[in-house]
């Protein structure tokens, strides 16, 4: 069932923590100034990765599918889809602000401090197909043209979900994405698991934000729901928050309405 067509909306510029200020990036090594990952590798590794990561990151573009979860969190969902698929690449995000208290009842700079320390489950026993790399939004950027099949978002909040669209909506995003119907899945994120997973917060949007949708019926992209079961896996399911949540149905989203 199709959502509601709303006019275009004016793609407004992300907010740094989504897309990031221009970080200074580090000067790269000799034998690296021609490759064609270069520019990845520099924003990657200014970003804190360690370089084993990157390296893998190179791998797993290679492959014939290739999967970009953002706001990946303890990569849990990651890795059940990469367990899933090993012909696929899964390449899981997420900035890990380690520096940043956390909201009461929040557990996020706890996961952030765990991947800087290597001690998130899947880095502890790592798959061939799987790499949990800290990375904002505007690793699009910096990928190879066409080079990936998915976009991934499960329970983001809505102002985070609005503003990484809107960023998939500019060419300088896009163009990383391979033409398809399955371009773009989201899982919303519910008003109550909003204001429990932070800590009791309650969250600054309106009734019809209650399920999670707005951001997705303002965006660019015509979303559609979709099956619950993508790659194999349970997505509604395989959440943590999804018990706190009314939202359970998955939104997906190919070619923009432009």
């Amino acid at each position: 069932m199709p959502l509601p067509t709303l006019p275009k909306p004016a793609v407004a510029p992300a907010s740094p923590i989504l897309a990031g200020q221009a970080a200074p990036m580090p000067a790269m090594e000799a034998d690296l100034s021609a490759h064609p990952l270069a520019a990845l590798d520099a924003y990657l590794g200014s970003e804190g990765n360690p370089a084993e990561d990157i390296q893998k990151v190179h791998f797993l573009l290679g492959m014939k599918t290739v999967l970009l979860e953002i706001g990946c969190g303890d990569g849990a969902v990651a890795r059940q889809i990469a367990e899933k698929n090993p012909d696929m690449g899964v390449v899981a995000t997420d900035v890990y602000l380690w520096d940043v208290p956390s909201p009461p009842g929040s557990h996020y700079r706890q996961v952030a401090l765990a991947w800087k320390q290597r001690q998130l489950a899947a880095q502890q026993s790592p798959l061939e197909n799987l790499v949990l790399m800290r990375a904002r939004v505007d690793i699009l950027r910096h990928l190879p043209e066409q080079s990936v099949d998915t976009v991934l978002m499960i329970h983001p909040e809505p102002s985070v979900g609005k503003e990484v669209l809107q960023c998939l909506a500019a060419p300088a995003f896009h163009r990383a994405l391979k033409p398809g119907e399955r371009r773009i899945v989201v899982l919303p994120y519910s008003r109550e698991l909003g204001y429990w997973a932070c800590g009791g917060h309650e969250f600054d949007h309106g009734p019809d934000w209650s399920k999670g949708l707005g951001f997705l019926m303002e965006s660019r992209f015509a979303f559609s729901i979709g099956q619950g079961v993508h790659w194999g896996v349970n997505l509604p399911r395989a959440s943590r928050y999804t018990s706190n949540s009314t939202q359970t149905a998955l939104y997906v989203a190919g070619e923009s309405r432009d």
